[in-house]
C-alpha cells in the first residue's frame, strides 16, 4: 500500500475529529459554561425571590384568614349572648303578664306548663336554629372565600414560576445556538489555517529536496492535503449553523436507531416479511482502503466477521500492553524504593495488580479468539475476507 494512502487516511480521520469537535464541544467551552451557569444561578435566585415572596404572601393570607373565622366566632358568640338575654327578658315579661291576667300567687313552674310558655320556647329555639344556620352559612361561605383566595394565590405563583422558566430557558437557549455558532466558526478557522501551514510546509520541503521520488512523494501529499481541505470546507458547511447542526443529529440519531432495529428484528425464515430497511452510509472516499458495502447483508458479515473482533481484540490488546508497561513501572519502583517499605509494599501491590490485569487481558483475548473461530459461518464472502 502507498505511502500516500496512508497519507489520505489520516488526514481523513483528521477531518473528522474536526468536524465533530465542534459538534460534541462548542456547547461545553469554559466561556459557555460559565455564562449558562451565571444564567441557571440567576434563574434559581428568581425562583428562590419567588418562593420567598409566596410563602410570606400565604402566610399573611393564612393570618388574615384565621383573624376572619375568630371575628365570625365572636359575632356568633356575642348574638347568640344577646339573643339569649332578650329571651330571658320576653319570658320574665311573659310570665308577669301572665300573672297580670289571673292571679299574681301563680308560680313560675305553674306558668311553664302553661301553652303561652311552651310556644315562647318553641319560638325562641327557631330563632336559636336560625342564628346556627346564618352561622353556618356564613362560615361556608367564608371557606370558599378563602379556598379562592388561596386557588389565586397558587394560580399566580404558577404564572410567575413559569414566565421565569420561559425568560431564563429562551436566553440560556439563544446563548446555546450563538455560541455553538461562534465556537463552530472559529474551530473552522482554525483547522484551515492549519491546513494552509501544512501546504506551505510541503511546498517548502518540495522546493529544498531534488530527489524525485520525494518530489513525487510531497507532490502526492500536497494534492492529498488539497483534496482533504476541499472535503473539510464543503461538509463543515453543512452543519455551520445550529438548526443545520439539529438537523443532523436528528438524522444520525434516526440512523441509529434504524441500525439497531435492524440487527435487533426477529429472523424468521417461516414468516414471509419484506426488509425495507435502508441505511443511511455516508458514501466511501476513492482513496479509502476497504471494500464498498452495498447491502445491509455484506455490512452486516463485515461487521460481525472483521471490524467488531478486531475492535475486541485492538481493545484486549491495548489493555495488555498497558498491564505489562505498569508491570515494568512497579518493578523499577520496587528497585527504587528498597528499604522504603511504605513504598516497597505499594510497589507490590502494584506488581500484583499488573500481574491480574495481564492474566485477564490474556483469558479474554482466549475466550474472544475462540468464540470469533466458532462463530465464523462456512458461507463467509471469501471476497470480503481477502479483500481486508
Amino acid at each position: 500500500m502507498k505511502k500516500t494512502t496512508f497519507i489520505k487516511l489520516a488526514l481523513l480521520i483528521t477531518i473528522l475529529t474536526s468536524l465533530f469537535s465542534p459538534i460534541t464541544n462548542a456547547a461545553y467551552t469554559v466561556d459557555y459554561d460559565a455564562k449558562v451557569q451565571d444564567l441557571q444561578s440567576k434563574q434559581a435566585k428568581a425562583i428562590l425571590e419567588l418562593d420567598n415572596t409566596f410563602i410570606d404572601n400565604k402566610k399573611t393570607l393564612e393570618k388574615e384568614q384565621y383573624e376572619e373565622v375568630i371575628n365570625l366566632n365572636k359575632e356568633y358568640d356575642q348574638d347568640y349572648q344577646n339573643l339569649i338575654e332578650k329571651q330571658n327578658e320576653e319570658i320574665q315579661d311573659k310570665f308577669k303578664d301572665y300573672q297580670n291576667n289571673y292571679s299574681d300567687n301563680i308560680t313560675f313552674a305553674t306558668f311553664q306548663k302553661s301553652d303561652v310558655y311552651k310556644n315562647l320556647i318553641k319560638k325562641h329555639e327557631e330563632e336559636k336554629n336560625q342564628l346556627n344556620t346564618t352561622l353556618a352559612e356564613d362560615t361556608k361561605t367564608l371557606a370558599e372565600k378563602h379556598d379562592t383566595e388561596l386557588n389565586e394565590l397558587n394560580k399566580e405563583y404558577d404564572e410567575n414560576l413559569a414566565k421565569i422558566n420561559s425568560e431564563y430557558g429562551s436566553s440560556i437557549n439563544n446563548y446555546t445556538k450563538d455560541q455553538y455558532e461562534e465556537d463552530f466558526a472559529q474551530n473552522v478557522k482554525t483547522k484551515l489555517e492549519e491546513f494552509d501551514q501544512k501546504l506551505e510546509d510541503l511546498k517548502k520541503e518540495l522546493n529544498n529536496t531534488t530527489d524525485p521520488e520525494i518530489q513525487n512523494d510531497i507532490i502526492q501529499d500536497i494534492e492529498a492535503t488539497k483534496e482533504a481541505k476541499t472535503y473539510f470546507e464543503t461538509y463543515s458547511n453543512s452543519i455551520d449553523t445550529y438548526e443545520k447542526y439539529q438537523e443532523a443529529q436528528d438524522m444520525l440519531n434516526k440512523s441509529i436507531n434504524d441500525l439497531i432495529s435492524f440487527y435487533t428484528q426477529p429472523n424468521n425464515p417461516t414468516t414471509e416479511t419484506k426488509n425495507t430497511f435502508t441505511p443511511s452510509l455516508i458514501p466511501k472516499p476513492a482513496y479509502i482502503p476497504g471494500v464498498e458495502i452495498t447491502s445491509p447483508n455484506q455490512e452486516r458479515k463485515l461487521l460481525t466477521s472483521s471490524i467488531i473482533p478486531r475492535l475486541a481484540i485492538a481493545v484486549i490488546g491495548f489493555s495488555g500492553v498497558i498491564a505489562l508497561l505498569v508491570l515494568l513501572w512497579a518493578g523499577v519502583r520496587m528497585l527504587i524504593a528498597w528499604g522504603n517499605d511504605e513504598e516497597y509494599t505499594k510497589a507490590k501491590d502494584q506488581i500484583l495488580y499488573a500481574i491480574i490485569g495481564l492474566v485477564i487481558s490474556l483469558l479474554s483475548y482466549t475466550i474472544v479468539k475462540a468464540i470469533i473461530n466458532f462463530k465464523i459461518e462456512e458461507n463467509t464472502n471469501t471476497e470480503i475476507s481477502q479483500t481486508l
